[in-house]
């Protein structure tokens, strides 16, 4: 991923950190649930 020098890198990686704690989320539920 390439960023502008311009733009801060922290908006990007606090994006995927929020995308990726959404999707562990629904992950361990639906493991919870069909277990």
């Amino acid at each position: 991923m390439l960023f502008n020098s311009s733009e801060t890198p922290f908006i990007y990686l606090d994006e995927m950190i929020v995308q990726g704690i959404f999707w562990m989320r629904i992950t361990i539920h639906n493991n919870v649930i069909y277990d």
